[in-house]
């Protein structure tokens, strides 16, 4: 008990930032007209508890989070307010690392200022399991450990495949930072650490599963994100709901109609490369619109709610409920004013690194963690798509590291402004 009282004291900022983004959400919550989809796992959960594993659709990640709460269901409120408070309370602890505490206030305002976030760690069947992964990925890279890092990365991409890639690249830095202080081959098995670990995720996926594949979802993805028709929904209309009509938009249809690539055995896949190949025109301007959608709009991706449906003929778009609340509309603009600010400080970084750069300034400082997620995310969402859902929590992540470099730009411009007048009085 003493313990417990002891860490609260020393703790209690942390604990009262978690109960007001706590409150945040909660109030945002009267405002969904979604249900919260986390209750989507159940069945895999209690699949896993009872080791009778029979579908990788989706990685577990989330379904094994939904496990200490499967007795709150259907809706399993309790499993969202509870990481949603553990998320900002972790997030809290990687703010400590921003030195100017005007700006470690303005990184913590980031997270209940951030309407789209909280809407979808309410809604959305795992945002908010990432977002707790991603936030302690980076607090462990942040303070340089090691194996709680290679944990929690894991974890992260057991939830969303998407960071497997930032996952090894981050292991592997951590690694190089201590090879002087280690055995080659003990430096070289760290390095490859996260390597490992996803050879072993998928030699269990090929033994239980009977395939290698990190999810089965991927043909699934990798059809829509390049089928004809791409280009028309993303950035502006949700892609799942817009490509469920037409022949162009069933796979099975587009594999059968062409003898091309019949090496390729999955149907999905092959007929994401027969489309590819059919329209290049059409799938230049679905990849131009990749890289704009994830590092240029201030507006959500996709920017508009609402149900619009490509027609059977495949020559119009039926517009179904478009869901124009006045509340989503106002959680739209915060959101927008919230991009353009992160936009601004990205470019602010963008300088604070060019300028080490050309300094050859030695750049060995954990804070670059914090980015690294966001810009290792280009890589997936080019080979597949791209929504604000699936960076905007690297996004949230690289806010702390935007704030460090606008601290040592505004000390840099003190410097030299000093440096100036100390010249004129010469």
């Amino acid at each position: 008990m003493k313990l417990a009282v002891r860490f609260f004291s020393t703790n209690k900022l942390m604990f009262i930032y978690g109960v007001l983004c706590t409150i945040v959400a909660l109030i945002a919550s009267q405002f969904l007209d979604l249900p919260p989809l986390i209750g989507n796992w159940e069945k895999k959960a209690w699949s896993i508890l009872e080791f009778n594993l029979t579908d990788n659709y989706y990685p577990p990640g989330a379904a094994l989070a939904l496990i200490p709460f499967l007795w709150s269901g259907p809706d399993f409120w309790p499993a969202l307010y509870f990481y949603y408070a553990l998320s900002s309370m972790i997030y809290f602890e990687i703010c400590k690392f921003v030195p100017n505490k005007k700006f470690r206030i303005a990184a913590l305002a980031a997270l209940p200022a951030n309407t789209y976030l909280t809407w979808l760690c309410l809604t959305s069947a795992d945002q908010v399991v990432e977002l707790l992964t991603l936030l302690l990925f980076g607090l462990f890279a942040l303070r340089k450990r090691f194996a709680l890092a290679l944990l929690s990365g894991f974890l992260l991409s057991f939830t969303r495949p998407a960071y497997w890639v930032v996952f090894i690249l981050i292991i592997f830095l951590m690694a190089r930072e201590k090879r002087n202080s280690e055995s080659k081959p003990r430096n070289y098995l760290r390095q490859g650490a996260a390597v490992w670990v996803l050879f072993a995720v998928l030699a269990f996926n090929k033994v239980v599963f009977g395939s290698v594949n990190l999810a089965s979802s991927s043909g699934d993805t990798i059809y829509f994100s390049h089928q004809k028709f791409h280009y028309l929904s993303l950035p502006k209309f949700d892609m799942d709901v817009l490509l469920k009509n037409g022949p162009s938009t069933k796979p099975e249809v587009v594999a059968d109609s062409s003898d091309r690539l019949n090496f390729i055995e999955d149907y999905k896949t092959r007929a994401a490369f027969i489309s590819i190949l059919e329209n290049p025109q059409r799938f230049l301007f679905a990849q131009m619109q990749k890289v704009d959608s994830y590092f240029f709009p201030i507006q959500k991706i996709p920017h508009l709610p609402g149900q619009y449906e490509l027609a059977e003929d495949e020559k119009s778009i039926l517009i179904g409920d478009e869901r124009l609340t006045w509340s989503l509309t106002i959680g739209y603009i915060i959101f927008a004013m919230y991009r353009a600010i992160w936009m601004l400080l990205f470019a602010g970084t963008l300088v604070w690194l060019g300028l080490l750069i050309f300094s050859r300034g030695n750049f060995n400082r954990a804070e670059k963690y914090l980015l690294l997620p966001y810009l290792a995310g280009i890589v997936p969402g080019f080979l597949y798509y791209v929504e604000t859902r699936f960076k905007i929590c690297s996004e949230l992540l690289a806010i702390p590291l935007h704030l460090i470099a606008l601290h040592s730009l505004k000390e840099l411009a003190k410097s030299m402004k000093l440096r100036s007048s100390v010249s004129r009085n010469d």
